[in-house]
């Protein structure tokens, strides 16, 4: 695939969408993001010819066991998201090692597609999640934020401050830091306007279509890497008023403005690829 550039920098974009309950913690039990919200982004994204990465959680499976064939027969590229949504880094080896193959075969049965793309829930990747990855025959992981940290009771559970921005084979000892991984880390984009979080749903909805574009344009990273979720293209605040008081703007039925800033980005020079595409070039 040939991408535009603009200053000596690769205008692409991609992105890509956790499937998993709605709002984790929060709403471990509630599904209106996979019911809702999914198909109808599901079919913007093809209606726009905008290709996506799409990580499933491998528990949703036994509520939804069609869905993975479903979402891979469209076209999209199914990746892994860990089979329940928890903090996979603060797990040993071994357990992080039994979840991954686990959600691995549930996923590849379910789809009849070999799994080779991973995304950690919450983005909580370490070496040992990495040195998994690569038992179970994973070329991708794209479970790194850069410059987001997240601390736990024994001090950070994981802190990626002055990862790189770029795609890179990362240190099984730090994986915020370039090493001899085997496995790829395609980072996700760190909001320039928002730091610590990525370009997602969230922020187009709070902020706006214009405020989002700023912060594709604005971003340090080649490619741009977006994070979507379901969840956040549904009203949660309506039926959950106990929820953060930032969902009352931040989750809402807003597939048009979603459509726009596609178009935009397009419009600018941005040209949508994959994450599977992007990693056969480096």
């Amino acid at each position: 695939m040939q991408t535009n550039t603009q200053g000596g920098r690769t205008r692409t974009a991609i992105v890509s969408l956790d499937v998993e309950p709605d709002y984790p913690p929060y709403l471990g039990d509630s599904h209106m993001g996979v019911q809702i919200a999914l198909p109808g982004i599901l079919d913007l994204l093809k209606t726009e010819q905008v290709p996506a990465n799409v990580f499933m959680l491998a528990q949703l499976c036994s509520a939804y066991p069609s869905l993975p064939k479903e979402i891979a027969d469209e076209g999209f590229n199914l990746g892994c998201h860990a089979k329940q949504h928890g903090l996979l880094c603060l797990s040993e080896f071994e357990t992080q090692l039994r979840e991954i193959n686990e959600s691995t075969r549930i996923l590849q049965e379910a789809s009849g597609r070999k799994m080779t793309v991973f995304r950690a829930p919450d983005f909580s990747v370490n070496g040992d999640t990495l040195r998994c990855l690569e038992m179970a025959s994973y070329s991708i992981d794209s479970s790194v934020l850069p410059g987001r940290t997240m601390k736990s009771l024994h001090g950070y559970a994981y802190d990626f401050r002055g990862a790189p921005t770029s795609p890179y084979h990362a240190s099984l000892e730090d994986v915020a830091k370039r090493g001899d991984s085997h496995v790829l880390e395609m980072p996700a984009t760190e909001n320039p306007l928002n730091r610590e979080a990525p370009i997602g749903g969230g922020y187009l909805n709070t902020q706006g279509v214009d405020k989002a574009v700023e912060a594709v344009l604005l971003a340090d990273a080649s490619p741009i890497v977006l994070v979507l979720h379901p969840w956040e293209f549904v009203d949660l605040f309506a039926r959950f008023p106990t929820l953060p008081r930032w969902t009352k703007k931040g989750c809402k039925d807003n597939l048009p403005a979603l459509s726009e800033f596609l178009g935009i980005l397009k419009a600018k020079g941005y040209e949508f690829s994959t994450l599977d595409e992007m990693g056969r070039t480096f």
